[in-house]
């Protein structure tokens, strides 16, 4: 039954029509009056998302939202693409949604063979996790970032990175405080790791 709604969902999607090319669109593309892209923050995504998730599985909870590197991401913590993942330990499946410009875009779901923890309801927006590495990504060109939120053991975290190639840096940021813990020159790649 899951899966019967998953493709249906999708079929509805594609046959509703998808504006991939940028131009036009929803209202939710415009730039905003205040300046920002007009583009959803990672919240906004996942409530969209949440609208999806219907039949999935009862126990599904938030696990981790994401966006593409080089994919439209702004400096003021918008994206055109936002892949939010939802998991479910009693069916070891996971749920993906893919919300492009705005709007859902695509379903998918997978088997997982590993528990993931909780991203929870209290955590800092997008544009609160850009501002937590401001001292590091104020001078990046706008579109580039790459933002993940995701569930840990200890709470949840934001992962940033911004710039391009040589002139990257990265950081992890407490997503419930909004305080940045760790930052460093690179990718995910070069964190520094301490201890044995």
């Amino acid at each position: 039954m899951k899966r019967a709604f998953v493709v249906l969902l999708m079929l509805a999607v594609v046959a509703g029509g998808c504006n991939s090319s940028g131009e036009g669109g929803s209202a939710s593309a415009q730039a905003g009056s205040d300046g920002s892209s007009g583009l959803p923050t990672a919240r906004q995504a996942v409530e969209i998302a949440d609208g999806a998730t219907g039949d999935f599985s009862n126990d599904a909870f938030l696990v981790k939202v994401s966006t593409y590197p080089s994919q439209n991401v702004h400096a003021d913590g918008t994206a055109w693409d936002w892949k939010v993942t939802y998991w479910s330990p009693s069916d070891r499946e996971q749920f993906d949604v893919f919300v492009r410009n705005g709007e859902l875009y695509q379903t998918l779901t997978g088997t997982q063979s590993m528990d993931q923890p909780g991203i929870g309801g209290e955590w800092v927006d997008s544009p609160q996790a850009i501002e937590a590495m401001a001292e590091h990504c104020s001078t990046v060109p706008d579109g580039s970032f790459f933002l993940m939120l995701y569930g840990r053991d200890t709470g949840p975290e934001w992962g940033v990175t911004c710039g391009e190639d040589d002139g990257e840096y990265s950081g992890r940021i407490d997503a419930v405080s909004g305080d940045l813990i760790s930052a460093w020159p690179g990718n995910w790649d070069d964190e520094p790791h301490t201890g044995g």
